[in-house]
């Protein structure tokens, strides 16, 4: 089996005044393209460090990541910030959007790290997908907070990556927009992309392939689930 994320006995470390935190500890995990994979915890046991470090945004001490069998770490920072914005999308609780560019403007925000054809087209389509036509030239201030994840979604996906990051993406959601996001992150793993998510939220699982158990920095335990029925997907 491929694997588009492959992290291997990953360690991480916070040195604060009153100590030493272990973020995470020898953590290894793979995700295959086409996968959509859920880990799940309490607060503080390293869910977001596992997905920042995956991701080339956090450097862990030991251990190895391979985002489609490259080390980012082991690149130039200009070269890990372009294997970024070409093969990983990013989706977080937070959304955050820009506040003074309008949805489909921040849409497009991808197109200033990696060139896309026809960038206006691309952000059209993804709004259009997501039911955010009539909020192209919104700001962010003016939408509801379904619709402000909807367009975070649509920004991560529109580089058309690989690999799709996502932490707590329906933290703030009511349960109608919670089962919308996991439904569009669903459908992208169906047209063959590798998703990572780490939430709270235990509906997720009813959109996963497998579900891995965190607590205090290490997988306790992974879960396969009944994968994804329903068929089609966005195309990438």
């Amino acid at each position: 089996m491929s694997r588009m994320l492959q992290i291997t006995d990953i360690h991480k470390r916070y040195r604060k005044p009153e100590g030493t935190v272990q973020a995470l500890r020898g953590v290894s995990l793979h995700v295959a393209p086409g996968e959509f994979v859920v880990a799940r915890g309490p607060s503080g046991c390293g869910k977001t460090t596992l997905l920042l470090t995956a991701g080339g945004l956090l450097s862990p001490e030991d251990g190895q990541v391979l985002v489609d069998g490259r080390d980012p770490y082991a690149l130039a920072p200009e070269d890990r910030a372009r294997l970024r914005a070409s093969t990983v999308g990013f989706v977080f609780q937070e959304f955050h959007l820009i506040p003074y560019l309008t949805v489909l403007e921040n849409v497009m925000v991808p197109s200033l790290a990696l060139p896309v054809r026809a960038p206006r087209e691309r952000a059209e389509e993804l709004l259009e997908h997501f039911g955010l036509s009539a909020r192209a030239r919104h700001v962010t201030a003016e939408l509801s907070t379904g619709e402000r994840q909807r367009a975070a979604l649509a920004r991560a996906l529109f580089s058309r990556p690989r690999l799709l990051l996502a932490d707590e993406p329906t933290g703030n959601l009511d349960p109608e927009n919670s089962a919308a996001v996991l439904e569009h992150i669903a459908e992208f793993a169906r047209a063959g992309a590798a998703v990572l998510m780490v939430t709270h939220d235990d509906r997720a699982e009813d959109y996963s392939h497998r579900t891995l158990r965190m607590q205090e920095g290490g997988l306790v335990s992974a879960e396969l689930v009944d994968s994804p029925g329903a068929s089609g997907g966005l195309s990438r």
